[in-house]
């Protein structure tokens, strides 16, 4: 098992076949007789709910036919993927709530829309992009506003009130109102659509909101990232051991550039997607997001492309974020209010060319600490119960 300074415990590339008899080993013996299994597993251990024939198995703990699983003869291997077909089953159906034609309906936000007529998806034909723009200007043009207050419903998994109110509406503005050019915050616009496109709240793709340069810069000191020496493309292939993450064929890879940054040692950082776009070891999503990276840079296959990747990270749904946080992907924000506050920094920073690889969107985005509560508070409108049905 590999231990990397500042990391927790994990299997090397070269240790798939020990990890795969190490998560066996912990299904067969288990009895049940632990906390996980009192809350979620009917207090029966894995072997009793896997092989499914004991009459005294609750119904809620009985699994489908095709998942049923002797594990005292089945191998190691049909245990893991076992698991894994059930874990992949599970993560599919984490959905938020929709209705019969794939509209959401179910945060205050949802209802927002939906009693004051406001049109809760993009039309046939109707690209994200432009139905953020439509909503924005119908959401600016609302006179006469209909709130969402208690006789709406209320939560039950969540003790915050089903509410939309004035202040998440002007949060809402503030989230879909793009800057024409003023940097000072006096606009009151985030052009957080951009990135978080409704309704959805995602654009599925990847941006340097400037998180590993906060971090990197309070291990060293303001302005190093933007200093920090980076190869292109030939330096980091010729020398893949110094430079990038761990693999099958460079089990002795330092991981240098996807590491936390470390108070007085200059050597890790962690720049996201550079450690995956044209890495040879990882070859199935190139294709991909060669697609992705191609659309922000037109010389994209060589190291102008691979800069543009420099600290990007994903971009995560906002919906029911109050039940995802620690935010970003370091988990160095834990509240709406810090998250809300870096993005008035780090745009500012990026108006003021102090940002490495700063995104364009954040050129239209003009914030102050004024705008910090009702952005919150809109963040918040997008919560919503679990489906348990």
């Amino acid at each position: 098992m590999r231990v990397r300074p500042g990391s927790r415990q994990r299997w090397a590339a070269t240790e798939y076949q020990q990890a795969v008899a190490h998560i066996a080993d912990v299904i067969r013996q288990d009895n049940g007789n632990n906390t996980p299994a009192t809350e979620y597993g009917c207090g029966l251990s894995y072997a009793k709910i896997l092989k499914g024939n004991d009459p005294s198995i609750p119904a809620d703990c009985k699994l489908p036919k095709q998942y049923l699983l002797d594990v005292t003869t089945a191998t190691d291997e049909q245990i893991v993927n076992d698991l894994s077909q059930m874990v992949a089953q599970y993560s599919y159906g984490l959905l938020f709530k929709q209705d019969q034609f794939g509209r959401f309906y179910s945060s205050p936000y949802d209802v927002f829309l939906r009693i004051n007529h406001l049109p809760t998806q993009p039309n046939a034909g109707e690209s994200e992009q432009q139905y953020n723009q439509r909503l924005a200007g119908l959401v600016e043009a609302l006179s006469n506003p209909v709130y969402v207050d208690g006789s709406y419903g209320k939560f039950k998994y969540h003790a915050q009130p089903f509410v939309f109110g004035a202040k998440e509406l002007t949060g809402l503005k503030i989230f879909l109102r793009v800057a024409g050019g003023t940097v000072d915050g006096t606009q009151h616009a985030g052009n957080c659509a951009a990135c978080h496109l409704a309704p959805t709240f995602t654009d599925f793709k990847f941006h340097n909101t400037g998180v590993t340069q906060e971090e990197y810069d309070a291990a060293k000191g303001d302005g190093v990232f933007s200093q920090l020496a980076i190869p292109g493309l030939t330096e980091r292939t010729q020398n893949f051991d110094q430079y990038l993450p761990v693999s099958a064929t460079h089990p002795n890879a330092s991981e240098r550039f996807r590491h936390h940054a470390v108070a007085g040692n200059s050597v890790y950082a962690d720049l996201g997607l550079w450690n995956v776009y044209l890495n040879g070891d990882i070859p199935n999503p190139q294709a991909n997001l060669a697609l992705v990276v191609c659309a922000q840079s037109q010389n994209c296959a060589v190291d102008q492309g691979l800069a543009t990747t420099i600290a990007q990270f994903k971009t995560p749904t906002l919906r029911d974020g109050s039940d995802s946080q620690p935010y970003f992907h370091n988990g160095s924000k834990v509240k709406f209010d810090d998250v809300v506050k870096f993005y008035v920094k780090s745009s500012t920073l990026a108006h003021q060319g102090a940002l490495r690889n700063p995104p364009t969107e954040f050129l239209q985005m003009s914030l102050s600490d004024d705008d910090v509560d009702a952005l919150v508070a809109f963040l918040l409108s997008l919560t919503e119960d679990y489906d348990d049905a």
